[in-house]
């Protein structure tokens, strides 16, 4: 998924001279204090019925254009468009993840017909199993980048909560073993029997050297973070510490929070060729990048208010999947510690991540999947005391803007974009293309599933 990184480097030529960050100040989204009466608020759950229509039509359309009726599963595709060779899957799992909340919410029979369905593809001739748990070939083709394997991960473990398939736990397992084995970052230690690199500095994005790529790291760690916990959390309910993927998962994601949070003015030492970078910018949300041009920190640093459509510093999946890893962990340990990051983090999001007249999300730095951790999102972060009824209707407001306005006429597709008129937007991918971004599986699955998750929201309440 290189080819959808597209970095913001603020800063070019120059005398090497130390510059400072005059952002705008802003205002720390705790502040706001937390009340009974705000954390008792509930959505109109005169809606549910609305939004099962919305939901169903969504799920509806995305199968017209990208389920094989022939074979029974999502097609594959290789940008975005039909590639019957292509090897990843992580496009096919972003149509999973929505046909997964969709399930969650309904318990529909054919949905889960239709996952049940899929999880026999993969397990078919159609696919090398060893490639899939991550025991050959990681690094490349199927699982070129730590994020395409996050993603595969979180395909096993979604088809794990829905079929109920073990197995699919188990390639879960696997991957994220052999993942934080080969991107992985501390010394070797026998966790519970396993073998596994302590992920005390995080994980690498890729370690393609040979190709010319700096040795960075990215939010797309999160992801993986979040289907590690939940693998704890479901392998061994009554304790879910004493599971082997769980404390370099805990170490990765205090790395990830203490390395990638914008949360306190900082100044980082011999930053780029332009010498020192000093952030005075604070809105407790996550850069995407760290190191990716070679910086001596976050890449975007010299501009971290930048947050827009298509291109930001930060991006939506990624605070989510934060939020979910911290309201995880809040479950696991009890420690307030994470319940507070959690709450932050969705507030933060409420805040800053959303189009001003709308109050929706924006669809910034990853269209293909800026919405692949809202199902979690959901079920951990927004679930926890002290999430207001604000920071849920953005999410609402988003199913609500896609389902009504967000058609493209005369299709079975969703404009990628989430504000108060998607129709006067055309977007392309990639961006140096004619392809229209609607027209692509990872794209129109995740419009697809912000309306999905907005139904899981309400039937949750």
């Amino acid at each position: 998924m290189l080819s959808m990184l597209m970095l913001l480097s603020s800063c070019q030529g120059g005398k090497k001279e130390a510059l400072t960050t005059q952002a705008p100040e802003s205002t720390s989204p705790e502040t706001e204090p937390i009340t009974e009466a705000v954390t008792k608020e509930t959505l109109d759950l005169t809606k549910l019925s609305t939004y099962n229509d919305y939901a169903s039509e969504a799920i509806e359309r995305l199968c017209n254009v990208f389920w094989d009726t022939e074979g029974n599963y999502f097609i594959r595709t290789a940008k975005g468009q039909p590639s019957p060779d292509a090897v990843a899957i992580w496009e096919q799992g972003q149509s999973i993840f929505a046909l997964i909340s969709y399930y969650d919410a309904t318990k529909n029979e054919a949905a889960l017909q239709k996952l049940n369905q899929q999880w026999a593809y993969l397990t078919s001739s159609a696919y090398d199993e060893q490639i899939l748990r991550g025991y050959k070939n990681i690094g490349e083709g199927c699982y070129y980048a730590q994020d395409d394997a996050a993603w595969g991960t979180l395909v096993f473990m979604g088809l794990y909560r829905t079929t109920g398939n073990e197995k699919a736990m188990e390639y879960a397992h696997d991957l994220i073993v052999n993942s934080y084995n080969h991107w992985g970052t501390g010394e070797e230690k026998s966790y519970y029997g396993t073998t596994i690199k302590s992920l005390t500095d995080g994980l690498y994005y890729t370690d393609h050297l040979n190709e010319g790529e700096a040795p960075f790291k990215s939010i797309y760690a999160a992801p993986m973070a979040v289907a590690a916990l939940e693998y704890c959390l479901l392998k061994n309910p009554s304790d879910p510490t004493a599971v082997d993927l769980y404390e370099p998962t805990r170490n990765l994601f205090e790395w990830l929070e203490n390395n990638m949070c914008r949360n306190k003015v900082k100044t980082y030492k011999n930053y780029d060729a332009n010498g020192n970078c000093t952030v005075s910018y604070v809105d407790y949300l996550y850069y995407v990048d760290y190191g990716r041009n070679g910086e001596n920190g976050p890449t975007g640093a010299r501009d971290p208010q930048s947050i827009a459509v298509n291109s930001s510093n930060t991006a939506l999946f990624g605070n989510m999947a934060m939020a979910s890893c911290a309201a995880i962990l809040y479950q696991i340990t009890q420690d307030t510690k994470y319940s507070d990051i959690a709450v932050r983090t969705v507030k933060a999001i409420t805040k800053t991540e959303t189009h001003d007249t709308s109050k929706t999300y924006i669809n910034d730095r990853d269209q293909g999947t800026n919405a692949s951790m809202i199902g979690h999102f959901v079920r951990y972060a927004l679930a926890l005391d002290g999430v207001r009824l604000s920071d849920k209707q953005v999410l609402i407001n988003t199913a609500e803007i896609i389902a009504t306005k967000g058609k493209v006429n005369g299709t079975d597709y969703y404009y990628t974009v989430w504000d108060s008129d998607p129709a006067s937007h055309t977007v392309y991918y990639p961006n140096n293309s004619r392809v229209y971004a609607y027209t692509c599986q990872p794209r129109m699955a995740n419009c697809v599933h912000v309306v999905t998750a907005a139904l899981l929201l309400l039937s949750l309440e």
